[in-house]
């Protein structure tokens, strides 16, 4: 089932349609997106096609870009009606069965006004939008459209599940076996075992000298040393207080005496520590700035609108820039029409005649023609 139904302008936004479109079958599957170039069979009836996909899907897409709407007052002019308009019968199919209807914005274009559109599609004026910029923004921009989508269709693994029963736990208790049950409670026995360990050293700890009822009775301290007198610093009884070293025999410290020859033994000299001398001031040399690259340059005058310089640096880089030429073929199209619709009919014709150069097709350049001729 064609959930997703995507709606543009050949002569508007093909090529940025034909990304859209790519990346969305990517992301939800080639049977859930509707492209009338790719998902017609030969031999259908067009119009009956559209009007069954439309009423069918989820959500429609409705991709608007800078000629959109002048190709409409285009056919308005030219015809007797906009009847054939099969863009204007989509849109109006799709806000007529009240389908979710999301207005993408294209090549810098921006939602047309209220008063310009006809009876049947003015309420798409006050759709909330969607905006997909080209390189180097075109896959958040998608990212973010792909997510408001997928909040919209369930059935691609975005719906919101109900809480899970507290009973779940309890089932899968019950469904262990009986190896897993025994295993379960001598874990729970070692658990037990260790806090009565940790307990009971705890108490021995506390309690003193005497016994312990697990290690069984504690060694009784060493016995005070005792000194020949009966006065000092230990008291009547000659006993040294506790943490307090022993002096050494006397037979020690007469042997020494008698080695050193009745000296002392000399004073140890220490010689002053000499300062570090002071780092060298010498800063370092400084890197020079790589060379500019030929291909990011043109990525950037492209963005900038200076196709001219673009073309040169596209040169400079062996034209073999793919992101510049991507770049070229997205806006220079659309800036030589606008060009064309302010008069400057001489610049349009310049930005066509850069087109071979970058490998572009001259029916890229067709909207300028209603402007200026040939």
């Amino acid at each position: 089932m064609k959930e997703i139904f995507v709606s543009y302008r050949r002569r508007d936004a093909a090529d940025t349609a034909g990304r859209i479109c790519d990346r969305l079958r990517q992301r939800f599957g080639e049977e859930a997106v509707f492209m009338d170039v790719h998902s017609i069979a030969m031999g259908v009836n067009f119009a009956n096609e559209l009007a069954e996909r439309v009423a069918g899907c989820k959500v429609f897409l409705a991709v608007i870009g800078t000629y959109w709407l002048e190709a409409m007052d285009d056919r308005l002019r030219t015809r007797s009606g906009l009847e054939d308009d099969f863009l204007r019968l989509e849109v109006e199919s799709a806000l007529q069965h009240r389908v979710l209807v999301i207005p993408v914005l294209v090549h810098g274009a921006t939602m047309p006004p209220v008063e310009r559109l006809p009876t049947t599609l003015r309420n798409l004026a006050f759709l909330n939008c969607a905006h997909v910029r080209p390189d180097p923004d075109f896959h958040a921009d998608m990212e973010r459209l792909i997510q408001s989508i997928a909040s919209h269709l369930p059935s691609h693994g975005f719906e919101r599940r109900a809480p899970a029963r507290s009973t779940e736990g309890a089932s899968s208790i019950a469904g262990l076996s009986s190896a897993g049950k025994l295993a379960i409670a001598g874990m729970g026995v070692a658990v037990l075992a260790g806090a009565f360990v940790t307990l009971g050293l705890l108490l021995s700890s506390k309690g003193g000298t005497g016994t312990n009822w697990i290690l069984g009775p504690l060694p009784e301290p060493p016995a005070p040393l005792a000194t020949g007198g009966s006065s000092g610093r230990g008291g009547a009884s000659g006993q040294l207080p506790r943490n307090t070293p022993a002096p050494p025999p006397a037979d020690d410290l007469q042997g020494k005496e008698q080695e050193a020859g009745g000296q002392h033994p000399p004073a140890q000299i220490i010689e002053p520590v000499q300062p570090l001398p002071p780092p060298d001031p010498k800063p370092d040399p400084v890197k020079p700035p790589p060379p500019p690259n030929p291909c990011t340059e043109c990525v950037r005058a492209a963005q900038a609108d200076r196709f001219e310089l673009a073309a040169r640096k596209f040169k400079q880089a062996g034209g073999s820039c793919k992101a510049c030429r991507a770049e070229v073929r997205e806006r220079a199209p659309a800036a030589a029409v606008q060009r064309a619709r302010a008069g400057d009919c001489r610049s349009a014709r310049q930005l066509e005649r850069l087109g071979p150069g970058f490998n572009l097709p001259s029916s890229l350049f067709r909207g300028i023609i209603p402007h200026c001729g040939r």
